[in-house]
């Protein structure tokens, strides 16, 4: 028997222990048993949690987490190479349904899973021991929906030596209150403050005797998981803020499906789901889901419209909701379909919608090597004839992901210059008095690019948001995967992640440079 944890059965209304056995000579399986309330002794016999389906494999290592009404079971298969997967039951003590997909990156083995929750986020963490590798090492995986991971890296390996634990095994996390984490400052005579995340670092850098340690403030990125090209929406209906990314980490951005983020604060973003699904949604398309673009209208009955505007198969197609968080229905066909007249190069995609806030008129914009603009009609699902045009068409621009909006008396664009897959991916912007020109290119100033002192690259493809009746503005925008995106090659270019920044302008109503930050 081995690698036993605790969880409360909340059915029964008892702690349930679980482990690890092998009965005799049968392969290991994933055993049961409740515990009294002076907690020294069974009061069950153990029983079979969970069986691998072949009986010939072993399932060892389980850590339980309940996530809303489900009981999340991660365990380790020696199905081929040990590893880890996820069963998922409605009560604690069995009816686990197995899942054949492994859940961790790695490509040496690895076992003791084990699961915990950000605090005060969404956020799951996902630790495994890769004792695969020439020394143990811990390997985490972070998630917002359980579907979905992200490969978040290794514990830093100086670290584990510098606390003495050169070949760390089978480890867990637990969250501290903030009593428990004093009484543990005294004993290891720390002498520190924990109140706050930034605090908890900030001493943990102040103190000798903690040197070694470095926690990260993790503000940026804002989404967990690969998400990139990000639009953003504060919704009057709901008095909320919505991003719209698209879905990141398909190989070539082989991506068919669009998802929606909300949040009160900007700060905590809660996964809506998927609202737009290519394979079942759209009839035209079913491939490259990218880069999109949102409007809310509020017509004159009182009733709010949502107008989403979306890249697939290289055109652009139009989907309306009555909610921000959708659900969202094709118009069944494209709106964009074709180059613009004079263009033999480049392609139709990431659209930008704006509205004209002395006009009332609303203008799609669009392209990849050329900028080109049309005016919508009242619908906003077609097109006004004779208002198409390209603004932009020059061997300066070479660049895509349009981002217009009105601020005293200028209408700004802005784009993404270079390739998504260049460290030197980066945000450039011209002024300009009319909603359609004219613009020259050769006049963009960059106001976004790489900072490689902190390891952040390839920063573009961004939306601009204004804080309702204040003159406070936000850059939303994404990066390579910070750390391991550079090292990635070209790779880099469809794992992406999303960020937000200040931005700010001067007396002169000029861009001043974001700085991005982490």
């Amino acid at each position: 028997m081995w690698a036993p944890e605790i969880t409360y059965d909340e059915e029964v209304g008892k702690l349930m222990i679980y482990f690890t056995m092998r009965y005799r000579t049968e392969p290991a399986k994933l055993y049961y048993a409740y515990i009294n309330e002076d907690f020294d002794r069974l009061e069950s016999t153990p029983k079979v949690l969970f069986a691998y389906p072949d009986e010939n494999i072993t399932a060892i290592d389980a850590d339980i987490t309940k996530v809303g009404d489900k009981y999340r079971m991660f365990y380790v298969s020696h199905d081929g190479e040990a590893g880890i997967k996820q069963a998922v039951s409605d009560r604690a003590n069995g009816g686990f349904i197995y899942d054949p997909r492994w859940y961790d990156p790695e490509p040496q083995a690895c076992e003791a899973p084990n699961v915990w929750k950000r605090i005060g986020e969404d956020r799951w963490v996902l630790m495994y021991d890769c004792y695969g590798q020439s020394k143990h090492n811990f390997g985490f995986s972070e998630t917002t929906d359980f579907v979905y991971f992200e490969n978040i890296g290794h514990f830093n390996e100086g670290v584990m030596k510098a606390t003495n634990f050169e070949s760390p095994k089978h480890g867990a996390i637990i969250h501290l209150t903030k009593e428990e984490a004093d009484r543990l400052a005294k004993q290891w005579k720390l002498d520190m403050e924990f109140q706050t995340a930034d605090g908890f670092r900030d001493a943990l850098l102040e103190n000798p005797a903690t040197k070694m340690l470095s926690i990260e403030n993790r503000s940026n990125p804002i989404l967990a998981g690969s998400y990139a090209d990000p639009e953003v929406l504060y919704a009057e209906k709901t008095g909320k803020y919505y991003i719209y990314p698209t879905s990141d980490g398909f190989k070539s951005w082989t991506g068919d499906y669009f998802k929606a983020f909300s949040s009160e604060d900007l700060k905590t973003w809660n996964d809506e789901g998927v609202i737009l699904d290519l394979k079942k949604d759209v009839s035209w398309a079913n491939r490259n889901a990218w880069a999109p673009t949102i409007i809310e209208k509020k017509h004159s009955e009182g009733n709010y419209k949502y107008y989403y505007y979306f890249t697939a198969a290289q055109k652009i197609g139009v989907a309306v909701a009555d909610d921000p968080s959708g659900p969202f229905v094709d118009s069944g066909k494209p709106l964009i379909d074709r180059l613009p007249e004079g263009m033999d190069r480049g392609q139709n995609i990431d659209p930008d919608v704006f509205t004209d806030p002395k006009t009332g008129k609303t203008y799609l914009y669009w392209g990849n090597y050329f900028m080109a603009v049309c005016e919508l009609n009242d619908d906003m699902m077609s097109v006004k004839p004779n208002t198409t045009k390209v603004l932009i068409h020059n061997d300066t621009y070479h660049s895509e992901g349009v981002e217009v909006f009105y601020r005293d008396g200028y209408y700004y664009f802005t784009w993404s210059k270079n390739d998504t897959r260049s460290p030197d991916y980066q945000v450039r912007y011209v002024k300009s008095t009319s909603p359609t020109g004219s613009i020259d290119a050769s006049e963009g100033e960059i106001i976004l690019s790489k900072d490689e002192s902190k390891g952040i690259y390839a920063t573009g493809h961004h939306a601009v948001l204004q804080i309702p009746n204040k003159d406070e503005w936000y850059i939303i925008y994404h990066r390579f995967q910070r750390p391991n995106g550079i090292k990635m090659g070209r790779d880099a270019g469809y794992n992406r992640e999303v960020c937000i920044d200040k931005l700010e302008f001067g007396t002169d109503g000029s861009i001043i440079k974001v700085i991005p930050t982490v």
